[in-house]
């Protein structure tokens, strides 16, 4: 495995976590809210 397809592997795992972390936090202000 090459170093750059880790790096890219690791930002990738990184952003889609955040991402759905996001959504999730989102979706359940949403659910409080309404």
């Amino acid at each position: 495995m090459s170093t750059e397809l880790k790096v890219a592997l690791g930002f990738a795992s990184s952003f889609f976590i955040i991402g759905f972390t996001a959504i999730v936090l989102v979706s359940r202000y949403a659910m409080m809210t309404v």
